[in-house]
Order: structure tokens, then C-alpha cells, then sequence
């Protein structure tokens, strides 16, 4: 559930400014006031009170991923990192993948680099890595074509320019050239997991972009196979998941075909972990 517990409610009044900092380490905290407050955050001053009903909401939205997705398709939008996203259901929402440790282990490689950005979904990771990475030049990919109709929206919204490709991991990226740095976050469900009728009305998502196979990583199994078709001479990798199951597995796989592996674990996993991992390497030669 994250930091709240569920049956969580407070018995005092709070200082908008006060409930804001006890919630601005979770996803959407603004969002999530402007919804339950019902009026914008700019219309808030500081000393404006809160109850202690209207503050357990906020807190049970925020300590729960799928309320807090819900969230966010009702309204359409999402600021992360402070970047607007446009947001509807062809895709997840942005999160907080790119935190501070992980820009730190990843930017001294995709600044100046021409960078591949794997499954990009919104088109968060391609943005993100635009504003605070420098790279010399960005292209992106998804299989989904809704995903990747509403990545260009937000590319256009931020100011990214991007190239843009269909493709099943590196299907339909033959002969479009080789890449410094190749960013990916892929499914990693296993297929017995995935319950059609749950997906159903839920995300306009089509299954196979939710789907990693009957193990839940043959997919990142694949990643690592291919890649190395796809990088320059110095190019590495990060690959990003936020389920526990692939996060233990990520450094078995990758010690296969790559040298120099970091792994970066932080807090703000989604649905069956708290556990978000991140592993950046560099191909054998």
C-alpha cells in the first residue's frame, strides 16, 4: 500500500502547507489535493485547513498505485519531476522512475549520446532523460501504437524532439541505426497472471504490451540477446522494473552478456513490491 496504512484517519485539522509535506514524497500529491479539495493548488495559501476526513483520502489515494492511476486518467494529467504529462488510458501513467540515483548513475552516459528509449509508454523516461540528460540525440519506441500516439503528445507538450517507431522490441528498429545508450522498461507480468476481464475497460492497453512471457522475463531474456546488435562499440544499457520477481532476476540475466552491472534499488514500486530496480551495464566486447 506504501507509507499509509489503510484504516488510517487522523482526528485533527491540518495546515494545507503541513498535509502537503507529509505527502510530496508520493506520486501525484498535488494532483491528488486539487481532486479531493476540489479547486486548483494555486488557489491554496498555506495556512488554508484541512480536515482530518479530507486528509485521510488524499492519504489512502496516495498509498495505493492503482487509486492513484485512476487519479490521474479522471484527470487527465500528471506532473512528475516537475513535468506535465498528458495522461489517458493508453498507457500508465508517469512515475518515479528517474529519481535522483538514478539519474546520477545514468546521465555521464546519455549526455551526448545518441539514446534509444524501449517501451516508452507516455514517453516519460524519453522526456526525463531530454531535460536532465543532454543526449545528442533521442529516439523512442513502443509496440503500442496508442502508447506511442500519446508519447508524441507529450514529446510536442515538453518540447522533445524525438524519433518515433513501432516496434516489438527490435523489430521494427533494423537498420535504424546504433545507439550509445539504450534505456528500457518492459512488461514483466507473468502470462498466468494476466486475467483478461482485469485489463478489460481498465487500460486501453493492448495484453501483449503488458505481458512478459510465462516466466515474466523472457521478454528482458530477449533484451539482453538483441541489444547488442543495436549498440555502438561503447554502448550500455539500463533497464528499469518495479516488481520484485524481475528486479532479484535482472543481475543473473545480465551477467550473461554484459560487464560493469550496477543495480540501483529504491522505494516507490508498484503493486506487489516496494522495491523499484534499475540495472545499468556496459556490452562484453
Amino acid at each position: 500500500m506504501g507509507r499509509f496504512d489503510k484504516d488510517f484517519v487522523p482526528k485533527r485539522l491540518y495546515y494545507f502547507d503541513d498535509a502537503r509535506e507529509l505527502l510530496d514524497d508520493t506520486v501525484y500529491h498535488n494532483e491528488i489535493f486539487e481532486y479531493v479539495l476540489g479547486k486548483p493548488i494555486s488557489y491554496m495559501k498555506d495556512t488554508d485547513i484541512i480536515t482530518g476526513e479530507q486528509f485521510s483520502t488524499c492519504a489512502k489515494i496516495a498509498g495505493d498505485w492503482f487509486l492513484s492511476f485512476n487519479l490521474a486518467y479522471k484527470m487527465g494529467y500528471a506532473c512528475c519531476s516537475d513535468i506535465l504529462y498528458k495522461v489517458d488510458k493508453r498507457a500508465l501513467p508517469p512515475l518515479f522512475f528517474l529519481n535522483s540515483p538514478v539519474r546520477r548513475a545514468i546521465s555521464k552516459y546519455c549526455e551526448g549520446a545518441d539514446v534509444l528509449d524501449l517501451g516508452t509508454g507516455c514517453g516519460q523516461n524519453a522526456i526525463e532523460i531530454a531535460k536532465y540528460c543532454k543526449p545528442n540525440s533521442l529516439t523512442v519506441s513502443d509496440i503500442s501504437a496508442p502508447a506511442l500516439k500519446l508519447a508524441k503528445q507529450n514529446l510536442e507538450l515538453n518540447n522533445v524532439k524525438a524519433r518515433v517507431f513501432q516496434s516489438n522490441l527490435f523489430q521494427g528498429l533494423k537498420g535504424k541505426g546504433k545507439y550509445n545508450f539504450v534505456f528500457a522498461h518492459l512488461p514483466c507480468s507473468r502470462t498466468c497472471d494476466l486475467d483478461e476481464k482485469q485489463f478489460q475497460g481498465k487500460l486501453q492497453m493492448p495484453r501483449v504490451s503488458c505481458d512478459g512471457g510465462r516466466t515474466g522475463m523472457e521478454l528482458y531474456e530477449r533484451f539482453f540477446e538483441e541489444v547488442h546488435y543495436h549498440l555502438a562499440d561503447d554502448g550500455r544499457i539500463a533497464v528499469v522494473t518495479p516488481y520484485k520477481h524481475a528486479a532479484d532476476a535482472m543481475p543473473r540475466l545480465m551477467k550473461k552478456h554484459f560487464r560493469d552491472i550496477e543495480v540501483i534499488r529504491h522505494a516507490g514500486g508498484q503493486v506487489d513490491s516496494n522495491d523499484t530496480a534499475i540495472g545499468v551495464a556496459a556490452r562484453l566486447k
